[in-house]
């Protein structure tokens, strides 16, 4: 009704100060009716790039002028760049991100990282926290790159990459007559996700992997974990910072779908795109085989994804899990992380170290 008020005092007011005609303001109505309500979910609906790149957004390249392969130009010091090559030919940009206390391990005589040092550090023992970044962006994110630094400190390795289509991974591969091979969906870069991990684990050893994903990377990593726990693979715990239940409901509750959300067909206009082009990343459903202690965290204030779907994820779990595996930590409104920025809460450090400790515990009595 406000907003049904809102307008129409801007067309009286085109009206008296412009001297448009009321015949005028009746057609550019209808022509905005006709693109914002007709054109505008066709062509979401028949078009899948549209949601495709609504979903993951690869194009949005934040911050500008990345130097990917220079991490410390980031502030991340005693961090190496790499890549690695998915068994589907797509290749992945990499960061390792060394604990804190082993800084110093990382230098040869002229001092430039020497990469068989990084490699032997993964099986040290310390924990590895193999991070999957949200959709936008890069591994470079600033509010990333303050979560590496926490994690660091507390004592851990951090390897973190980007999926097919983002930053400097895979865009398109010549080779290939259909480039679908790297156009993002749920598939493609879950299967990333797999890859970087297999690897992790051939050269981990006995260091412990905590898998931690980060918005639409808890649906790639609730995915994963949950595929290689039914293989008897799994990881030593799974933590899901700022998650969704399901990507239909984080679309349906999405702000821009208010425009749409009453109108009749709205399933079928915007949600089933979704399922029909690989994208449902349905986490409440996954985490019911994910056998390994799982955390989530929620800002109240997340304005991208509501706090009320890291509440029924929770639940979800709950129905298929014992409790004491189950964590959910709170980050009160008052103190304003949103979606990003739990990492500069106090108490992230103790959390997850807690988390971590007894995750591990928990994994080596199986």
């Amino acid at each position: 009704m406000i907003k049904r008020a809102v307008y129409l005092i801007i067309l009286v007011l085109i009206h008296l100060v412009y001297g448009v005609t009321w015949l005028s303001l009746l057609k550019l109505s209808l022509g905005i009716i006709l693109v914002f309500y007709i054109a505008v979910p066709l062509i979401y609906h028949f078009c899948p790039t549209v949601p495709r790149h609504l979903v993951f957004l690869p194009f949005l390249r934040w911050p500008r002028g990345i130097s990917f392969t220079q991490p410390e130009l980031s502030g991340l010091r005693a961090a190496r760049n790499f890549y690695v090559t998915t068994s589907d030919g797509v290749r992945l940009g990499v960061w390792h991100i060394l604990p804190e206390q082993e800084i110093d391990r990382v230098s040869n005589g002229d001092g430039e990282p020497d990469s068989t040092v990084f490699e032997s550090r993964l099986s040290s023992g310390a924990p590895i926290i193999f991070y999957n970044h949200g959709n936008s962006g890069s591994r470079a994110g600033p509010h990333r790159v303050e979560l590496y630094k926490v994690l660091r400190k507390i004592g851990y390795h951090v390897v973190c990459f980007d999926y097919r289509s983002y930053a400097d991974s895979s865009q398109v591969i010549p080779s290939y007559a259909d480039s679908s091979q790297v156009i993002p969906s749920e598939t493609g870069v879950v299967s990333d996700s797999r890859f970087m991990y297999k690897w992790l684990r051939q050269r981990a050893g006995r260091s412990p992997i905590i898998v931690w994903g980060h918005s639409l990377g808890t649906g790639v990593t609730s995915h994963m974990v949950a595929d290689l726990c039914v293989e008897g693979d799994r990881p030593t715990a799974l933590v899901l910072e700022s998650p969704f239940n399901n990507i239909q409901e984080e679309v349906r509750l999405h702000k821009l779908a208010s425009l749409y959300r009453k109108m009749p067909g709205f399933h079928w206009l915007f949600l089933k795109p979704l399922r029909d082009n690989d994208m449902m990343f349905e986490s409440d459903r996954h985490i019911a085989n994910v056998t390994v202690p799982v955390m989530i965290m929620h800002a109240e204030d997340d304005l991208i994804i509501p706090y009320s779907l890291a509440v029924k994820l929770h639940r979800a779990a709950l129905q298929h899990h014992p409790a004491d595996r189950i964590e959910f930590h709170t980050f009160e409104a008052q103190y304003h992380y949103g979606h990003k920025y739990i990492c500069r809460s106090p108490r992230l450090p103790r959390l997850v170290r807690d988390f971590v400790e007894k995750s591990i515990h928990w994994h080596n009595k199986q």
